[in-house]
């Protein structure tokens, strides 16, 4: 299992009894692995292979896979849950797709040479409002502006290209007039109706030569961002399905109850406050994921050894 071999090469795992993933039982082990995996599936999933729709159904084409039809690429024991992997899927590329709008907000805000320091420019109050206007603007499905945001992006469907180009173009606007109210002096009398609605043309071509370079798939800096969003996931999983109450480690305890700490944004990396909600919820719904999952499959996983074949 390639989880494992991630979880090895930085063992010290973020959690509220700080413990080192080689120094466990090899059952505590295979389940932290393949809590791992699942985070892994969600913010990685496989790309998808050409597959006929109607083998899963005998209607017309869907949006997406019902739970009773398997993904190509993913292992056989997710078969009842694709669903809800697609849809925590989506949930992630789109909080990752917000965390880079953020950023390119901050990096505007900071672009102007007189007061590169000054963080009060930037508030939570201020990101938190341009989050709704980001997710008001696009209003679902986020994540395909990575996909489908650019004019080089491969689609079979030029029109979902030109929409989602769109609506990032849509996007990168707003956050340049945002980042251009935030840099303006307080005491400065507001301009006409219509400039106070327009950021200047120098601001929006750095906003539009930033996103062009940056909001693209698999570019270097979307695939830091998503990493950090997915490790935040990942360290909030593990804190709500391995309790730090059992000090010893010494058993799993992850099917007992749901119960750990209440998660907030004092843990999040710089940058990351205004997604805490988000993660959260990504965090919650994948960890109740893992509980059925794991009282199914644990036993299973166990006693295939599979990171004895992962290290073959």
């Amino acid at each position: 299992m390639s989880s494992h071999h991630r979880l090895l090469t930085s063992p010290m795992l973020a959690h509220p009894s700080a413990f080192d993933y080689r120094h466990l039982s090899q059952s505590q082990k295979t389940y932290i692995s393949a809590l791992k995996g699942l985070t892994d599936l969600v913010f990685d999933p496989p790309s998808p292979t050409p597959s006929p729709v109607p083998s899963c159904s005998s209607g017309s084409a869907i949006a997406a896979p019902s739970s009773m039809c398997p993904l190509p690429l993913y292992p056989e024991t997710t078969y009842l849950d694709s669903a809800r992997l697609l849809v925590l899927a989506a949930d992630a590329a789109d909080t990752a797709a917000v965390y880079m709008f953020l950023l390119l907000y901050r990096q505007l805000v900071f672009s102007d040479a007189s007061a590169p320091g000054d963080q009060s420019r930037v508030n939570h109050a201020d990101l938190l409002r341009l989050k709704r206007e980001i997710r008001d603007i696009s209003s679902s499905h986020l994540g395909h502006c990575f996909k489908y945001g650019s004019s080089d992006a491969p689609s079979s469907d030029p029109a979902d290209r030109d929409k989602w180009c769109k609506v990032k173009q849509d996007i990168v606007l707003q956050t340049a007039l945002r980042a251009k109210e935030a840099r303006a002096p307080t005491s400065t009398p507001s301009s006409s109706a219509l400039h106070a609605h327009v950021p200047d043309e120098r601001l929006l071509k750095l906003a539009e030569g930033w996103s062009d370079t940056h909001i693209r798939p698999n570019s270097a800096l979307s695939t830091m961002l998503k990493n950090r969003v997915r490790d935040a996931v990942f360290s909030q999983v593990l804190a709500l399905t391995f309790p730090s109450t059992d000090a010893s480690l010494g058993s799993v305890r992850a099917l007992e109850a749901m119960s750990a700490p209440s998660i907030s944004a004092a843990g999040l990396a710089s940058g990351m406050e205004p997604l805490a909600d988000e993660i959260r919820s990504l965090a919650e719904r994948l960890a109740r994921l893992a509980h059925i999952h794991l009282g199914v499959y644990l036993p299973l996983y166990e006693q295939e050894d599979i990171l004895s074949d992962a290290s073959s």
